[in-house]
């Protein structure tokens, strides 16, 4: 696994465990009823969810055009030897 792979994965770990600590103190911090507890709860679960989506789909982008460089230098070092 590359630098880059493991670094990309403990940015994705941080921002998890971040918005999770954040949502919980916010909710210990704000007494509201059951019904609204949860509607919050739900709403930042909604938009943690969205967060890593985009981080999941800029990561996969960045692991296609890297795979796609990759064969493409692969094969100009195969043209060359030929």
């Amino acid at each position: 696994m590359s630098k880059d792979q493991n670094s990309f994965g403990g940015l994705l770990a941080a921002i998890f465990l971040g918005a999770t600590a954040g949502a919980v103190t916010a909710l210990l911090m704000a007494p509201d009823s059951g019904k609204k507890t949860r509607k919050k709860i739900s709403k930042k679960l909604n938009n943690i969810q969205k967060k890593l989506n985009n981080v999941k789909d800029e990561g996969n982008q960045k692991v296609q055009n890297f795979a796609k460089d990759l064969k493409k230098n692969v094969s100009n070092i195969v043209e060359k030897k030929s």
